[in-house]
């Protein structure tokens, strides 16, 4: 008998700046449905991980320095899975 694992899609979507939640009220679930879209849409099942975090540029110009030694804000910041 052998054993399958099912694949699991984790989205996890933090709206960290109030910004986003007074001018976009939904923005959380409009993450989280694109992902979905997304990951249908690039085929076979596997176990997926996505974490995304809207705040502000104040704060991504503190982890673009962190992670890139880039003083300045950026939209996007990707990792490889495991770190």
């Amino acid at each position: 008998m052998s054993v399958r694992s099912t694949p699991k899609t984790t989205i996890d979507v933090i709206v960290a700046a109030n910004t986003w939640k007074r001018r976009l009220r939904t923005a959380g679930a409009v993450c989280r449905r694109a992902t979905e879209a997304a990951l249908a849409a690039a085929g076979p099942k596997r176990t997926v991980e996505v974490s995304i975090l809207l705040t502000s540029d104040a704060a991504l110009r503190k982890l673009n320095v962190v992670f890139r030694g880039k003083d300045k804000p950026t939209n996007v910041l990707s990792f490889p899975a495991g770190h």
